[in-house]
Order: C-alpha cells, then structure tokens, then sequence
C-alpha cells in the first residue's frame, strides 16, 4: 500500500500478503498446497526443500563455497580482475561543508528506535572536548546539529571518550522526544553505497553549534 501511494512501479511490490508470507517462511522453494493449508490452521508441519540438498542448503558445512577457490576469500582475484579492489578499503567521504561525521549507534534504553519511546531522559550527542572548545560548548549545552538535509536540537556530552572529528548519538530517539520535531534520522541522507547499493547512514556529515542555528 505504501508502495502504491509513492507509485512505485516494481513487480516485488505487487506480491500480496500470502506471497509474501511463503518468500518469508520457505523462501523460493515449491510448497505443497496441503502444507500450506495445515500451516494457515496453525498445527505445526515438518517440511524441507525437496528441491535442494543440505549440502546447497549450507554449503559452509563441508567447506565448499561459491568462490573461484572454493574457500573463503579474502583476497578477491575476481575483484581485481573486474577492476575493484581485491581487498577492503577505506574511500574517504568528505563533506567540506560539514566537518563532522555523525555515528548513531544503538542505545542501552532500546533497539534502534524500537522502545526507546519508553526510555527515560532526552536526546544527548557525545563530542570530544577538543571539538568542543572549538565550537564554545560546555558539557550539558543545547546544541544544533544540521547539514543538507535538516537540522535538530539536543543536548551535548562533552567527553575525553569521544574521537576528534567526531559526534556520537545514542539510538534514534522519536520525534516528540526532541525538542524540535525531526530526529537523528533527519540528518540522514539517501545516498547508496557503492557496494551493495546498501544505507550510507555512518557517512553522515554534521555541523554543529551552541543553541539553536
């Protein structure tokens, strides 16, 4: 439904719900429709793929993988032959205009944004004292954080645990629990990596200043 308001137009957005449910549960393997029938009643089933063996299944068992070796790779001689790295690198991303990089890490008082709204106290951001003198803050400030896409306002931890060139938030705190509308997520951007085409959420760059920009 959400997909359908933003007119994406994708052939997976068009699975309806039992669809969905067999990807999730036996994902592409044929499922009997009898099997099916008994688990929707809710009696428990035993099933495996008859399509695959365990040996496709969990190929790691006996230390077969789908590698030009068959072993584990950490030095990629695909890779390199198509021209990408053959062993992991740092690309720096840098924002010239924001010169911290924002990490949001879980926190203790929740799972991401998952029952934090239950959490007691308000929104802190951790930064190094050196940064901190840099910009006129003091431990327990209220400070703006914002770039591009958005700003909010919370209070700062002034710590000698934090790296330089760095700012730390702890969990993605809901919105009515800042002081402005907007959360960490409103700094975010919606760049994809190069890898993947996964979230960029660790390149987040910020500036940020005493009070309210």
């Amino acid at each position: 439904m959400l997909a359908n308001a933003f007119h994406f137009q994708e052939l997976c957005f068009r699975d309806n719900d039992e669809t969905l449910m067999k990807q999730a549960i036996f994902g592409d393997s044929p499922v009997d429709s009898s099997v099916w029938e008994q688990f929707l009643s809710g009696k428990p089933i035993r099933w495996k793929p008859t399509h695959l063996s365990a040996q496709q299944i969990e190929p790691w068992k006996i230390g077969e993988y789908e590698t030009p070796s068959g072993k584990i790779e950490l030095y990629s001689e695909a890779m390199h032959e198509a021209g990408l790295p053959p062993l992991p690198e740092k690309i720096p991303y840098t924002q010239a205009a924001a010169p911290y990089q924002l990490i949001i890490s879980p926190s203790r008082k929740g799972l991401n944004s998952q029952f934090i709204e239950y959490a007691k106290g308000k929104p802190v951001v951790q930064l190094s004292k050196k940064d901190a003198m840099r910009e006129g803050i003091y431990d327990g400030d209220r400070v703006c954080l914002f770039n591009d896409h958005g700003q909010l306002t919370c209070t700062a931890n002034v710590s000698e645990a934090c790296q330089q060139g760095v700012i730390i938030a702890r969990g993605v705190w809901w919105h009515h629990q800042h002081e402005q509308q907007g959360n960490f997520n409103t700094l975010t951007g919606g760049d994809l990596s190069d890898f993947g085409g996964g979230a960029t959420f660790f390149s987040t760059y910020v500036q940020v200043k005493k009070g309210e920009a």
